[in-house]
């Protein structure tokens, strides 16, 4: 059991290695750059993020010890196909589909709202990613939910 929680923790450095990396990147582009720079390169890398995931869990099917149920749902995950969210560019009538796919891929994925809201940057365009940038700059602890707050009201 020691080796799965050591793969996993690999997994999970990796991924976010790689996620501050292209959000650091990403920040130093402009609007249209970002958008492409997000479907052309960060979504790739995402699949292959799932493809380990996935390597993982086959290689968690041939250990000999008991799996965990909530193993086995991890593992029912991994093998889905990919969830997209839409760039939310403003339009009144996508913000709760949005907002709701943002928090069901990557909120509860996320540890904390600075890596959040440097999510809600990426997956934003227009008038959205201006009002997400300019909480950037705001407390770390706070900046995500004004951005929030902004979206909602906007």
């Amino acid at each position: 059991m020691e080796k799965i929680e050591e793969k996993v923790a690999l997994c999970e450095k990796s991924f976010k290695d790689f996620s501050n990396a292209h959000e650091e990147y990403v920040s130093k582009l402009e609007e249209k750059q970002a958008t492409e720079e997000n479907k052309n390169y960060f979504q790739p890398k995402f699949e292959e993020y799932q493809q380990f995931l996935k390597e993982i869990s086959d290689w968690m099917k041939g250990m000999e010890e008991d799996v965990k149920p909530q193993d086995s749902i991890s593992q029912k995950l991994v093998s889905l196909p990919r969830r997209d969210i839409q760039i939310f560019d403003g339009k009144v009538q996508d913000y709760r589909a949005f907002i709701a796919a943002f928090e069901h891929n990557i909120e509860k994925f996320t540890e904390n709202d600075q890596d959040r809201l440097y999510y809600l940057q990426q997956y934003t365009s227009g008038r959205p990613r201006e009002l997400v940038r300019s909480c950037m700059g705001k407390d770390r602890n706070r900046g995500y939910d004004q951005a929030r707050k902004e979206l909602e009201e906007e």
